[in-house]
């Protein structure tokens, strides 16, 4: 009897879906213009408190993208006739070109409310710098071996292993991203591997990633976000101004002149125009979020360090 009733109530359920269907169909339309309609109030809320930051971020990407466009490479680089240039410089070209995607992806997924995809995406950007770093060092034999594995189904990185760096391990090391990353030159690499984990939980299904994200905050009002969030730029937008101004300084760094050396100077200290103006809406908008005093206390104490490090420069070069 149990079970006929259930057998009989879902046959009702499917012959109300069947009813209700079509009516909710016809409502869509009102109702994803009514959204759209209290999206973009929300986003306009959250242009007018970032979009210093984003217009700086943006504008380093129409810059390294005009500078790539006027790159001059050499014609004696042109040698491969399998991919018409060098394998070291079509490697870089074309991570340079990927990296210049993801960045741009990143700035839309801020201006769209996603601070944790913004986040996420950022991860993907620094393996790139990664690679940039291993492949700028290494032969044309290893780039090579990265341009080729394109072509197979292999998902571990196992065109490294034409190194000298890992030809001489003893034992023998295997190919991952994260021993690349300690064989790299990349910079402060015990920071930037920290967070590139905490990108990883971003971007899984870890109990960090789900109760650690950056839309979470104190004054949420206990409410879990599910949707788009007015707060949690300035780590995504800064670190990602990072990865790309490495990445652009190693492509363009293959092949410099006076020219080239100038545009990759003025991008690094553009990196910082950027994190002013994210600190300036954190401080002013954002200052009883949580996290915000950390952002403060980080800022204020880099901004010192750089200070000083310029005061001591000009002072030395005076004497």
């Amino acid at each position: 009897m149990e079970n006929d009733k259930y057998i009989s109530l879902l046959s009702n359920l499917d012959e109300f879906a069947e009813r209700a269907i079509p009516e909710l169909e016809a409502g869509m339309y009102e109702q994803a213009l009514h959204h759209g309609i209290m999206t973009n109030k929300f986003l306009a809320r959250l242009e007018q408190k970032w979009w210093k930051g984003f217009a700086a971020y943006e504008s380093m990407y129409l810059s390294v993208i005009d500078t790539a466009k006027n790159y001059q490479v050499p014609l004696e680089v042109k040698g491969d006739a399998s991919i018409g240039y060098s394998s070291k410089y079509f490697a870089l070209l074309c991570i340079h070109g990927r990296a210049c995607q993801q960045f741009i992806e990143i700035l839309a997924l801020m201006r769209n409310g996603f601070a944790d995809g913004a986040f996420s995406r950022w991860r993907s950007l620094l393996e790139l710098s990664v690679y940039a770093y291993f492949i700028y060092d290494e032969s044309e034999d290893v780039a090579k071996a990265y341009i080729e594995q394109a072509e197979l189904d292999e998902r571990n990185p196992r065109w490294a292993e034409n190194s000298f760096r890992f030809k001489s391990c003893v034992p023998k090391v295997s190919t991952t991203f994260k021993s690349i990353f300690d064989k790299c030159s990349h910079p402060e690499k015990d920071f930037w591997y920290k967070e590139y984990r905490m990108a990883c939980k971003a971007v899984h299904a870890s109990p960090e990633g789900t109760f650690g994200r950056i839309s979470n905050s104190e004054t949420s009002e206990g409410g879990i976000p599910a949707g788009r969030s007015n707060w949690g730029f300035y780590w995504p937008a800064r670190y990602a101004a990072i990865s790309f101004y490495r990445i652009s300084a190693l492509f363009f760094g293959l092949f410099p002149n006076e020219e080239i050396i100038l545009k990759v100077k003025l991008l690094e200290r553009w990196v910082d125009v950027i994190c002013e103006h994210l600190y300036d809406t954190v401080r002013i908008c954002f200052s009883e979020e949580s996290g915000a005093p950390e952002i403060i206390a980080e800022y204020e104490e880099s901004r010192h360090k750089r200070t000083i490090l310029f005061e001591t420069n000009e002072g030395h070069s005076s004497t």
